[in-house]
């Protein structure tokens, strides 16, 4: 059981992993602590102006977080892909394929055309695979980039 010491000490770095002075205000709801320093912004208020894109941006990267979803803005980066097909190529039921497709949808990452009685996806933003270079580079360096 921390001391309480111990325990102020905790919430007033919390989330302050570069070192840097701990401000005494939280930044955000998950109650973590932005770093105060020279040549900083005034970061309350940098935080707060910017939070609804900082939120938007994060709601990107969430939808972008599981291997399957990955993989298929990988394949609709060759071309349009029906439902079915992705089914097959992933090896998942279309109904998990099928709510993969509707968060990056969501997302304005792909879009779907109902063509009959099937649709079929493209990848609406291609500019996300520049992230995806951005993560090779950071794989790559890191020395994560090891195949397992």
């Amino acid at each position: 059981m921390p001391t309480k010491a111990r325990k102020k000490k905790q919430e007033t770095t919390r989330g302050n992993t570069r070192g840097a002075k701990a401000s005494a205000k939280p930044g955000g709801a998950c109650g973590c602590v932005l770093p105060d320093g020279p040549g900083t912004r005034d970061n309350d208020e940098w935080f707060h102006l910017h939070r609804k894109r900082y939120e938007q941006r994060s709601a990107i990267i969430k939808a972008l977080a599981h291997p399957a979803r990955l993989y298929i803005i990988d394949r609709l980066s060759a071309g349009e892909c029906t439902v079915m097909q992705l089914t097959e190529l992933i090896g998942c039921e279309m109904p998990t394929v099928s709510r993969h497709l509707a968060v990056l949808r969501s997302a304005g990452i792909v879009t779907g055309t109902k063509q009959g009685s099937h649709v079929s996806y493209k990848l609406e933003t291609p500019c996300i695979l520049n992230f995806f270079g951005c993560i090779e580079e950071v794989l790559n360096e890191s020395g994560g980039g090891k195949q397992r």
